[in-house]
């Protein structure tokens, strides 16, 4: 039986929950840790988390850049059930295997473990916070939120290291309350990142002629129904078109008119983001792909999420304590 959880619920690795097994659980960037975390920041045996007569422990293992509970470096005394450890760019907290946190929604948009949770007990949120994007640098507890509805947000930067970033919006928006029509645009090169949601989807556009003709099918659907913002399902339009070269004035048209319930994640290139299209742009900064600069002001510690999080938690599941989220 375990002795404790470990949830990650910020970092690159958000949404993971691995149980301590035993007396000792190392977590590291290597292979062989009871927690992984493949990010640069983090040592490859960086920490544990030990069990000693009954209480928890951390005990920094001469890592590169330290582990702080709850905002100081690890010490000697035993850490209490909710202690959020840093280690590298990631927050994992500390939870009691018995007695899980409750699942009840708070001031702020959920974190990837609290989702999960939510989504698996049949409580959803109303969309009305927003998604949340990640965490503040060295802050992990305060969360960095976007609002599609003030328009669409463009991420921008290598498409591997956006592949976390955009998964975890979009199942965010997808466990709302009232879930937005899903639409994908993609380049033939990004199918198969979208895999795991394409089943959830209105409709799949891959290529640049089908691309445009979907534009062209929404901007008429807006047209012809006279559709508002508040009055209509709402239609989440997620854009990798990476290499595709497609016209994007139409598509900026579309966003633009205040009649359209139509707002757009696009995912690409540094160079591949177009601001006519984009009201909000997160754009990755530094080699290791974690931050990202919101607006060209808020740095921000990415959350990501793996395709296997995200197709369970999409699909109302939770997951198994080795893959990832728990109740």
């Amino acid at each position: 039986m375990a002795a404790a959880l470990l949830a990650v619920v910020s970092g690159p690795r958000a949404g993971l929950v691995v149980p301590v097994r035993g007396q000792c659980a190392v977590i590291g960037r290597a292979a062989g840790c009871d927690l992984v975390l493949p990010d640069a920041d983090t040592s490859r045996r960086h920490a544990s988390v030990d069990l000693r007569s009954g209480r928890l422990y951390v005990t920094d293992l001469g890592s590169t850049n330290g582990t702080l509970v709850d905002g100081v470096p690890a010490g000697p005394a035993p850490v209490p059930p909710g202690a959020v450890l840093r280690i590298g760019e990631n927050a994992v907290r500390v939870e009691a295997a018995h007695a899980p946190p409750p699942v009840a929604s708070g001031p702020a948009p959920p974190d990837a473990v609290t989702l999960a949770r939510q989504v698996a007990a049949g409580h959803v949120a109303d969309g009305g916070r927003g998604l949340r994007l990640g965490s503040r640098p060295g802050r992990p507890t305060v969360p960095v939120c976007v609002d599609l509805r003030q328009g669409s947000l463009g991420l921008a930067g290598p498409p591997v290291a956006l592949a976390g970033p955009a998964r975890w919006l979009v199942t965010q928006a997808l466990a709302q309350a009232r879930p937005p029509r899903l639409v994908l645009a993609l380049a033939d090169s990004a199918r198969g990142r979208w895999t795991w949601c394409a089943g959830r989807a209105g409709h799949v556009a891959v290529g640049a002629r089908q691309c445009s003709a979907l534009v062209t099918a929404l901007a008429a659907d807006t047209t012809a129904t006279g559709a508002t913002a508040t009055g209509a399902t709402a239609t989440l339009l997620v854009c990798d078109l990476a290499d595709t070269p497609v016209d994007h004035a139409p598509l900026a048209a579309l966003l633009r008119d205040p009649r359209s319930p139509v707002t757009s994640l696009v995912v690409g290139g540094f160079a591949d983001v177009p601001p006519a299209l984009c009201r909000q742009t997160a754009r990755l900064t530094g080699d290791a792909g974690t931050r990202a600069l919101l607006d060209g002001r808020v740095e921000v510690v990415l959350d990501g999420v793996s395709e296997q999080w995200a197709s369970a938690v999409t699909a109302g599941r939770h997951m198994s304590s080795s893959s990832g989220p728990i109740s």
